[in-house]
């Protein structure tokens, strides 16, 4: 029984490598929702998720934008390895590739952080956004919504 845990253990291994070797990106699936209760709003064919990824130590690894088909939708973004990764992502509603703020800096469009941690009066730790990508088939599930209430 040893055997066999060592033998998938080595085959596990040998063909992470090759990926390596390979080049061979993993994709990280993000299901993006947005959602806001009785919000019947239609959004502008022009509006684009953006979908900011960070490492565990929240240095940007990439920032990329998805352009807006519906309110729920699969974004797969490419990473070289299985690791720790934060993100954000926000639903840009008038195209002007940045997340609008009001007078108090709040956040005027949908955003949400990775692990959905939140924090009403600043970013969140770095930690409480923290997920481990070890599984290509998962897809994690990201609702976004306004920081208090639809402004437009």
């Amino acid at each position: 029984m040893c055997f066999f845990y060592r033998l998938i253990f080595f085959a596990f291994t040998f063909f992470s490598f090759l990926s390596y070797l390979n080049g061979q990106p993993y994709k990280i699936k993000f299901e993006l929702e947005f959602y806001e209760k009785g919000n019947n709003q239609i959004i502008s064919k022009n509006a684009n998720w953006m979908i900011s990824l960070r490492d565990e130590k929240g240095k940007v690894i990439t920032q990329q934008l998805f352009p807006f088909k519906n309110k729920k939708q699969i974004c797969d973004i490419q990473v070289l390895d299985y690791g720790t990764y934060t993100a954000n992502f926000y639903l840009d509603l008038n195209n002007n590739q940045k997340l609008d703020k009001g007078i108090l800096g709040q956040p005027i469009e949908p955003y949400a952080f990775s692990n959905e941690a939140r924090n009403y009066f600043g970013t969140p730790s770095i930690r409480s956004q923290q997920f481990d990508f070890y599984e290509e088939s998962k897809i994690i599930v990201v609702p976004l919504n306004f920081h208090f209430k639809n402004p437009f």
